[in-house]
């Protein structure tokens, strides 16, 4: 039953199950508690430095892959807001980060900090290196 419902819904995999039954009330009372554990996810704060410091490691464990040329770089990720949790990450060329890299961070960040029950809105902005050869 777990499985079909995870494949319906796999657009929201963060979402927790909770089986009841109307008739016999029971777990009638774990909807409530859900519910509470989930406000909370929701406006869940992640000091900046701690999240960069999982963002780092992340990267590490598995660097972004761009082009021959051209390689995606993370310079830093800040937390812009909450209810839903929004994090901007500053990066030097965002349409090289691939969407399976967008879930590999999200997976991590979840891993790290939970946000069980919401989702979790990236926004990806270029930022200029800060040494680059342009001139003014």
């Amino acid at each position: 039953m777990i499985r079909v419902l995870q494949r319906k819904l796999s657009f929201t995999p963060w979402a927790p199950v909770i089986f009841t039954s109307a008739v016999t009330k029971k777990n009638l009372h774990k909807i409530f508690e859900q519910i509470e554990i989930v406000q909370a996810e929701r406006t869940k704060r992640v000091p900046t430095s701690r999240l960069n410091h999982i963002i780092e490691l992340s990267a590490q464990k598995h660097a972004p892959t761009g082009t021959k040329n051209i390689r995606p770089k993370l310079f830093y990720c800040t937390q812009a807001g909450i209810n839903p949790p929004e994090f901007v990450f500053f990066v030097n060329k965002k349409k090289y980060f691939h969407f399976s890299y967008l879930r590999y961070l999200e997976n991590q960040m979840r891993e790290e900090f939970g946000f069980i029950g919401t989702p979790i809105v990236m926004e990806f902005r270029e930022k200029e290196e800060r040494f680059s050869n342009k001139s003014k």
